[in-house]
């Protein structure tokens, strides 16, 4: 028997090092090649999450406020400011005295562009603002005359240059209108201006309160609005009033008594609705209503300010307390709203100045601004600029850097008592036409949306998925397999966004354009593949 001997092979040759050597090199360059892959997937999920919190860090860093410039105010010195504000552009700035003058000056540098006075006699006695955002205003003097006022700008481009022209207007004809019979002082006084009515209500010497509603008609010939007057009757009201304010629809008026109750007269039945005793919030030194109108805003003696606002509780209608911020000051002694955000701004006596978000609840800056007393604060309409006066008569302009007050983690993640709702609740709602909308950020409403969503798909793809499986594997028919299956492991690698993004743009037409076909193709789909399985199995013919 002849002996088998091992082949002579020459694992050295040439031609076998050089494949040694290339497929070494392939071997290289494929494992830098998946490690770069990797790598650079890592670092662009980095990028991206870089990216994002770049984009996501401004909504929650703080308010910044910088003092651009100062000077003496213009106007009478020996008056007392009754309003200070600004146009839109915060560059024509608007000071009213108590004796009627109207100086419109130059917020840059305090050069007076217009001067008017005001066409009511005597000493103005009593003021009211119907909101900043309208410009409408109110004035009564010592003989009970009472006259509306409303500053306009017209903007105009000169040699490609902006031009603010201001002019003072007097509505509804200009003329004058006593709220009581006779000629007696209005030393309180409160407007509040709507489509179809307007309210006015005045306090005289003796504290006597009174209250019209001139209802508005268009003149048939004249195309003119006509105020007709209706009386309020009014229910007995306890304590000396310090302050009256109306909402928005004119439904509800809020009177301040005694710097410490709050009464609430329901205009439609004319009846008391609520009294409530704010002793437990301390003395009252600022009461102002909040955008739109609809939430009241109580700042008192010992720095805190509080929100209330109407909800309906078993039927009946009261006043809420809703949420409280606290100042580092001592007292609030001012709060001003802004005119497009639920936002306020809050001075105390000791010069401190406060930026707080209402829905958001949110303190953005608690900072001294100046020495001594701030006399008035203002806001410009966009709440990019700060006017004070202070107590020596300075006019001091500062920039505000608050770009997104409204964004909190609590206004995302928690319930939120939105202004007419009942309870607090988790909505989402980031836009609407009105300008006084309060915007309701919660996520939990979208992250919940997603989970639900994700659980209704998986209820329908999961047996689908297993059951186009179970097809594949074992009753396709193999020249089909062997194309089908490398397509359904090629989708495996595509990412289910992109698939997603796809289906919604290309698909999701198509199916609702033809809903009921694709169902019926369902049916009768399975039906025949049934119908195919049973017969394979057990060798039945239909």
């Amino acid at each position: 028997m002849s002996k088998i001997t091992a082949p002579n092979l020459d694992f050295d040759t040439p031609a076998l090092k050089r494949y040694r050597a290339v497929r070494a090199m392939k071997d290289k360059m494929a494992k830098w090649g998946i490690a770069i892959g990797g790598l650079s997937i890592i670092g662009a999920v980095m990028l991206i999450f870089f990216y994002l919190l770049y984009e996501v860090a401004p909504m929650f860093v703080p308010a910044d406020v910088k003092q651009v410039n100062e000077f003496q105010l213009p106007g009478d010195k020996a008056a007392n400011t009754l309003l200070l504000t600004t146009e839109e552009q915060a560059e024509v700035a608007l000071r009213v005295q108590d004796n009627g003058q109207f100086t419109f000056f130059k917020s840059a540098d305090g050069s007076i562009v217009l001067n008017e006075k005001l066409p009511l006699s005597g000493n103005i006695s009593a003021f009211s603002v119907n909101t900043q955002a309208s410009r409408l205003m109110a004035f009564a003097n010592e003989t009970g005359d009472v006259i509306l006022a409303k500053h306009n700008y017209k903007v105009t481009y000169p040699d490609d240059k902006r031009l603010i022209t201001p002019r003072l207007d007097l509505p509804y004809s200009g003329e004058t209108f006593k709220v009581f019979d006779d000629s007696r002082a209005i030393t309180k006084l409160s407007i509040r201006d709507g489509d179809e009515a307007m309210m006015v209500a005045a306090v005289d010497e003796q504290g006597e309160l009174k209250v019209i509603r001139f209802n508005k008609e268009e003149d048939f010939l004249s195309e003119e609005i006509v105020l007709e007057r209706e009386n309020i009757s009014l229910p007995n009201l306890s304590g000396t009033i310090n302050q009256i304010e109306f909402d928005q629809a004119m439904h509800w008026m809020f009177i301040l008594a005694d710097d410490r109750l709050l009464h609430v007269v329901n205009l439609r039945d004319e009846k008391l609705q609520q009294t409530v005793n704010l002793n437990e919030q301390g003395t009252i030194s600022s009461l102002q209503m909040l955008l739109g109108e609809n939430s009241l805003l109580v700042g008192t003696t010992n720095g805190k300010v509080s929100q209330w606002f109407m909800v309906r509780d078993k039927g009946e209608w009261r006043l809420q307390n809703v949420r409280q911020f606290e100042t580092l000051s001592q007292t609030v002694s001012n709060i001003e709203s802004e005119q497009r955000r639920k936002g306020f701004f809050v001075a105390g006596e000791d010069g401190r100045v406060a930026i707080f978000h209402s829905t958001a609840h949110r303190t953005l800056l608690d900072e001294k601004l100046i020495e001594g007393e701030i006399k008035h604060l203002t806001i410009s309409p966009r709440a990019k600029d700060l006017f004070i006066e202070t107590q020596t008569g300075l006019f001091v302009h500062f920039k505000v850097e608050n770009e997104h007050p409204e964004i909190s983690w609590a206004s995302m993640w928690d319930e939120v008592w939105y202004e007419g709702y009942d309870e607090a609740a988790y909505t989402w709602q980031s836009s609407s036409s009105s300008s006084d909308f309060e915007p309701k950020y919660s996520l939990v409403p979208l992250a919940f949306g997603t989970l639900k969503g994700a659980f209704y798909a998986m209820l329908l793809a999961a047996p689908l998925a297993i059951a186009g499986a179970v097809y594949t594997a074992y009753f396709m028919a193999p020249a089909m397999r062997r194309k089908v299956k490398p397509i359904i492991e090629l989708m495996e690698a595509l990412p289910t966004v992109i698939l997603g993004f796809l289906a919604g743009l290309a698909l999701a037409p198509f199916i609702e354009n033809n809903l009921l076909g694709i169902f019926a193709m369902l049916v009768v789909v399975g039906i025949i593949h049934a119908r195919s399985t049973v017969s394979t199995i057990f060798n039945i013919r239909f």
